[in-house]
């Protein structure tokens, strides 16, 4: 990162010396040297080392811009290097002069005294450095460990131990995981270590250990702080709240009242409403708490969240709610820092399978203001036509057993049937899933559903109920435990379902309401008459382009979505995409496409997050629809290139086989319809590659329609098998005879 803008004094030797003088680390330096750092506290400890560097860096780079002559640089230990020479003198005594590569080998950021047990343990297999004039610098601290350091022996004996268990404490440590090699080291240790842990270890902290240069990334950030002692770690809690208070934390948690005058009643409480919606609605409780003393800006009615849970499997949030005093944490990680949001305008939830009675209740009470919804595109119950699927199971059991809904449709229904029959007024039904004109789509569907159960009810909806269009925007990956151990570490926090976020965050929302809504406008909302053209833009080329990463990436050998944003291959491909797409969206009022586009290189690339391609991947028949079917069409219309989504659509089809392109068996696929997809997709994928089955599952009779389109597909599925994914890749424009 550094390289390019140091202005070097002569030659590539010595602006090596200068960045090492400086302490300097790029991305890949951590991932290199990082690979044998277990202990979450000594990676903290190491990137105090880099925040040092960078600070000398700048302060270097200061006296460059004013002309002047820099000789000398200082490092993270105070220690001053000569650029010409690499004579280090160190900073406890000027007479003091040694070679800057034996500096390096002998520091020690940590000394005994910091040392951690698992440290102890660690040291034992350590080499012995020797500065030039061959006196012994004696064992290099656990924080310097780097696989220059280390032959292969030392490393086998240091990560493998044969003396002692190896006490991991990061990930396997919040799993219980003590696994003692049972005798030699290396490979065979390395296996045996791998085999047992598998038998206890979730899979994220297999993910660790098979790949901790991946992780490392995530406990690192350039603001990570060095700790003095380990945080007092406490459950989220009312009674939390007074801890957190008492001792300064610098997390943010609710100060404000926790009681609620009007209701939103959501659906569908996951990660991503957790993370988007509910956090603007906290800061909107902040902001009135803020200015409390401010008559003006005080409000009529405070507005909290309702959780409902829906489905079975929705019960183990309804228990953490329970158990957390309906609070939880949003940990927010980029490179402007981390920051942990403890959130509490979710002041109540409820579980539909235990009783679904007092859920219709709920939406029927004058109290109950909004009800709004992320149930992802397979909630809508749409077909591949775009109307109500009454095929599905969900919707039959609905419509006949309206008393007991199962879908969300069916229990806004059954909510506005008793609003209805009791003269109380409508409410807004607020969609917030990614779907084009989501208000729109989810309006006509209800309205089909309501149709088919009562017309009265279907008319008093029609003419009383609003259901404003929304565009919603924030990174959300799934939780995995290494969100709760950056928790406990740096915040002394222990929540039992956290969710990690990036900072970035947009809410765009038609301002088209029945009886009131919150003034979320105060904490960044935009509100407009029309969301279309920021929906387009959003969808077609955030949405769009996450799944046009997924299945390439997934089938270029990539797990975590920033390591594929640094692939050549796949990296060229996504900014290639974008670009292609923009010619399909809209004019968007302030804003740049083309800063928009760089903007999303960026946020795909975040690796303090670690976002899972799986993620992306999931439902990918429903997104694809959603994200790309217009584009095809539009792009098609134009005289426009649609090589970029046909390389997209091949990638997914090729996903959707269950085979990759070494004939391994591909296991992570989550799809509605991922039974009917399957046989189309593997004749799609041999002689003569004929996708027309599968594309008509997925976008319907229209793109089939565009035989240009069918016929690009089928080139890049046939390139694809004959080379592999990343070749194609790097040549998919040429496939079907275009300049690149």
């Amino acid at each position: 990162f550094f390289e390019p803008f140091l202005i070097l004094p002569g030659n590539m030797d010595i602006g090596k010396t200068l960045i090492d003088a400086l302490d300097l680390q790029s991305s890949s330096g951590i991932k290199e040297s990082s690979d044998l750092l277990i202990d979450s506290y000594l990676i903290q400890a190491r990137a105090n080392v880099f925040r040092k560097g960078y600070r000398n860096w700048r302060e270097f780079a200061m006296k460059q811009r004013k002309g002047e002559t820099v000789e000398k640089v200082k490092g993270a230990a105070g220690e001053m290097t000569d650029i010409a020479t690499g004579v280090v003198t160190l900073h406890q005594s000027s007479a003091t002069a040694v070679s800057l590569a034996d500096f390096k080998s002998s520091r020690a950021d940590l000394t005994a005294a910091d040392a951690t047990s698992s440290t102890d343990i660690l040291k034992a297999s350590l080499p012995t450095q020797k500065t030039g004039s061959g006196n012994s610098m004696g064992q290099l601290s656990a924080a310097r460990l780097s696989r220059a350091n280390l032959d292969e022996g030392a490393s086998a004996n240091l990560s493998f131990s044969s003396q002692a268990i190896l006490q991991v404490k990061s990930i396997a440590q919040l799993s219980r995981v003590d696994v003692s090699s049972g005798g030699g080291s290396g490979k065979g240790s390395s296996e045996n270590l791998l085999l047992n842990a598998n038998k206890t270890m979730s899979s994220a902290a297999m993910d660790e250990i098979e790949k901790p240069s991946e992780w490392t990334k995530f406990y690192i950030t350039p603001f990570t702080e060095t700790p003095v002692e380990p945080k007092k770690v406490q459950p989220v809690s009312n009674h939390m709240l007074e801890h957190l208070i008492e001792q300064g934390s610098r997390a943010k948690f609710p100060t404000y009242r926790r009681m609620a005058d009007s209701w939103i009643v959501h659906l569908g409480v996951g990660g991503f409403h957790r993370s988007h919606q509910a956090v603007y609605t906290d800061l909107l409780l902040h902001y009135y708490k803020e200015h409390e003393h401010e008559e003006d800006e005080q409000p009529d009615e405070f507005y909290a969240f309702c959780g409902m849970g829906l489905m079975p499997w929705d019960k183990k949030m309804y228990q953490t709610m329970q158990d957390q005093d309906c609070m939880y944490t949003v940990l927010f990680r980029s490179d402007v820092g981390t920051d942990a949001h403890i959130v509490g305008c979710m002041m109540d939830y409820l579980f539909a399978p235990e009783d679904h009675d007092e859920c219709i209740e709920k939406l029927a009470s004058p109290d109950t203001r909004i009800v709004s919804l992320t149930v992802t595109e397979k909630g809508y119950c749409q077909n591949v036509n775009g109307t109500l699927d009454t095929e599905n199971p969900m919707v039959q059991h609905d419509l006949e057993n309206l008393d007991e809904p199962q879908t969300a449709l069916g229990m806004i229904c059954a909510g506005l049937k008793r609003r209805m029959e009791a003269g109380t007024p409508s409410l807004t039904v607020l969609s917030c899933d990614n779907m084009p004109e989501n208000g729109d789509t989810f309006r006509e569907l209800c309205l089909e559903f309501a149709g088919l159960v009562d017309k009265e009810l279907h008319d008093w909806m029609a003419e009383n109920t609003p259901f404003p269009n929304t565009m919603v925007d924030r990174i959300t990956p799934m939780t995995e435990e290494q969100h709760k151990l950056i928790l406990k570490n740096e915040f002394g926090i222990d929540d039992q379902w956290p969710v990690i976020a990036e900072h970035f965050g947009q809410w765009v929302v038609e301002d088209k309401f029945a009886c009131g809504r919150p003034e979320w406008e105060k904490v960044g909302v935009l509100f407009t008459p029309d969301v279309k053209p920021y929906e387009h833009m959003k969808l077609r080329l955030l949405n769009g382009g996450h799944s046009a990463l997924a299945y390439v990436s997934i089938l270029s050998g990539h797990c975590f979505v920033d390591s594929a944003m640094n692939d050549a291959a796949v990296g060229g491909f996504i900014f290639q995409y974008l670009e292609s797409l923009r010619a399909c969206v809209p004019s968007v009022p302030g804003v740049d496409l083309v800063e928009y586009c760089d903007q999303l290189m960026k946020r795909f690339s975040n690796p303090y997050i670690k976002d899972k391609l799986e993620r992306l991947a999931e439902d990918g028949s429903k997104k694809l629809f959603n994200t790309m079917r217009g584009p095809i069409i539009e792009l098609t219309a134009k005289g426009c290139s649609t090589s970029g989504i046909a390389c997209a659509v091949a990638g997914f089809i090729k996903f959707m086989s269950a085979t990759d392109c070494k004939g391994e068996p591909i296991t992570c696929i989550k799809d509605p319809q991922a039974a009917k997809l399957h046989r189309p997709c593997e004749v799609a994928c041999s002689s003569p590659f004929d996708p027309t089955e599968a594309l008509t599952i997925v976008f319907g009779k229209d793109v089939i329609a565009i035989p240009a389109f069918t016929k690009q597909v089928s080139q890049m599925l046939e390139h694809m098998t004959k080379h592999d994914c990343v070749h194609l890749l790097q040549h998919y424009q040429s496939v079907i005879g275009e300049n690149a």
